[in-house]
């Protein structure tokens, strides 16, 4: 019976704390030896003090209850939660990091692209505004051509007023030839007279 109940307190001594164990070798367990060495430094085959021993225990021990939640240690496996968070971190800053740096690159290399092609767009303006200055400088010119031309009525006009000059003129010379003859006739018959 004595047995059991040391096989049960063994049992719940390697789950409790050492102010358990304390308690339970106090209450009749007999001290354990070591082979090694002992925690006074000493050799296994040096002699070690042993305490009297003990007087009997009661028939009827008390029982040792299971340790409260305050007492459990827990081993929490942090380790891998927290590596597992400090590499995401880590990965995500470096990940952040390097896309910021290619976000840059491209931001410059598109605000250059972007430059050039402001300046571009610029020498390309200033040839059409020059166009633009040539174009109406032409049209001005045409303008003032077209009020110094003749139109198609004013060419018709001056054609027909053209025509009565010579027709005129033709019926003056004919006169005149007319005029002339008659003279030569005259002047014939004077001379024969």
């Amino acid at each position: 019976m004595t047995s059991s109940i040391r096989l049960r307190a063994i049992g719940v001594i390697r789950g409790s704390s050492p102010r358990a164990i304390h308690s339970t070798r106090s209450a009749g367990a007999p001290p354990t030896t070591n082979n090694a060495v002992t925690s006074a430094g000493r050799s296994a085959a040096e002699p070690v003090p042993v305490a009297p021993p003990t007087p009997p225990a009661p028939l009827v021990q008390p029982v040792v209850q299971s340790p409260t939640v305050h007492n459990i240690r827990v081993k929490r496996t942090i380790g891998g939660l927290r590596g597992g968070i400090t590499g995401f971190l880590l990965g995500l800053a470096v990940a952040g990091g390097l896309g910021y740096t290619y976000l840059l690159q491209e931001y410059s290399s598109a605000s250059a692209l972007l430059l050039a092609s402001v300046e571009e767009l610029e020498g390309s303006t200033s040839k059409v505004a020059k166009y633009v200055r040539r174009i109406e400088e032409l049209e001005r010119a045409v303008d003032k051509q077209r009020k110094s031309q003749s139109t198609q009525q004013d060419h018709s006009a001056l054609r027909s007023e053209l025509h009565k000059v010579y027709a005129q003129l033709n019926a003056d010379n004919l006169d005149l030839r007319a005029k002339l003859v008659e003279l030569e006739g005259q002047l014939a018959r004077a001379s024969k007279a």
